[in-house]
């Protein structure tokens, strides 16, 4: 079940970096561009991320 926890997080930040993109592109403001930025490193952090089981 935490499996299909972390795959709906990935697809909300994924999905919330996009409109950051669209937002701050579309107003010049890239304090939004960054936060899209952030959005979609940590998407891409999360989805390489090794589970690691303790012991």
């Amino acid at each position: 079940m935490q499996t299909i926890y972390r795959i709906i997080l990935l697809g909300i930040v994924l999905i919330l970096a996009v409109l950051c993109y669209q937002i701050g592109f579309a107003t010049g403001t890239y304090a939004v561009v960054g936060l899209g930025m952030v959005l979609e490193l940590s998407f891409w952090l999360g989805l390489f991320k090794k589970n690691r089981r303790h012991v």
